[in-house]
């Protein structure tokens, strides 16, 4: 159970990651760097790019897992007369040593079929092509900022096609550390 920023409370199902075995591969979920971000800013007011912030809901339970994990089904499951049962563990829990890396990918995987590619100064800063604008998202983990003519267009695309739970979804008042404001036409100031 953790304790957000704004007052909300979260809880997760987390995984005994620390009792796997070591893996040899650097694993992590990215964070796009804040002064690509400030930069971001400054292109969305160049190109008058609306900006969409979202959270993807329980994002990590959406990829696979690499690691082979199982767990013994204890009294809880009784309801399903599993007590007892091995429980083989394929989706990428929290506290997994590879769960973000395998988001990372998932989303990677997305983003790229979604026309997007990464940026050679911030993998985690993703741009498209539109022929007259670019579009561009940020990625902090499962923190997405959308900057876009139409960011709803693509938060559909991300809804509708790749299933993804998006929360607060609108436009961000704060973004790490700092306050953001809009004026009347819903362009960053």
């Amino acid at each position: 159970f953790a304790v957000k920023f704004d007052g909300r409370h979260r809880a997760r199902c987390v995984a005994g990651g620390h009792v796997t075995a070591d893996l040899d591969d650097d694993l992590y979920s990215g964070a796009v760097d804040l002064e690509t971000v400030r930069i971001a800013f400054v292109a969305a007011v160049l190109q008058l790019l609306k900006i969409i912030a979202a959270d993807v809901g329980s994002a990590y339970i959406q990829a696979f897992t690499i690691e082979k994990v199982y767990t013994i089904a204890g009294a809880e499951w009784a309801v399903l007369n599993m007590v007892n049962v091995i429980l083989i563990i394929e989706r990428a829990l929290y506290g997994l040593k590879s769960s973000g890396a395998m988001w990372h990918q998932k989303l990677a995987d997305n983003l790229r079929a979604m026309g997007f590619r990464p940026t050679q100064a911030d993998c985690d800063f993703w741009y498209r092509d539109c022929g007259d604008h670019y579009e561009y998202i940020a990625v902090i983990v499962d923190d997405l900022l959308i900057f876009s003519r139409e960011p709803e267009v693509i938060i559909g695309q991300l809804t509708d096609v790749y299933k993804y739970t998006l929360t607060g979804v609108g436009s961000p008042e704060y973004y790490n550390g700092a306050d953001v404001s809009f004026d009347s036409e819903g362009y960053v100031n």
